[in-house]
């Protein structure tokens, strides 16, 4: 609500989704997300995925780091719904 709000009072915003895998990584969950923004927000909101890193963790060091595949997975999905603007992120 808060990002629908933000954007009808046109004050600029970008969506931000960290994939950690097993929890924010299905492909269901990525569309339903990319949907949203589309509907609510608009084509032109940037997204931004991120890959989490379990090593700069502070309570979930035993999780992998999310597999670049699947950032190019959720960057694929965010494309096919038609969002303009998507970045990948934290990559080294």
């Amino acid at each position: 609500e808060t990002a629908k709000l933000m954007k009808k009072r046109k004050i600029w915003l970008e969506i931000t989704t960290l994939i950690i895998p097993g929890f924010s990584d299905s492909e269901k969950m990525l569309k339903q997300i990319a949907l949203f923004i589309k509907k609510e927000l608009g084509s032109e909101t940037p997204w931004h995925v991120n890959r989490f890193s379990g090593a700069i963790s502070w309570k979930m060091k035993n999780i992998i780091d999310t597999p670049v595949d699947i950032l190019k997975k959720a960057y694929e999905i965010g494309k096919k719904v038609g969002l303009k603007y998507i970045y990948i992120g934290n990559l080294k």
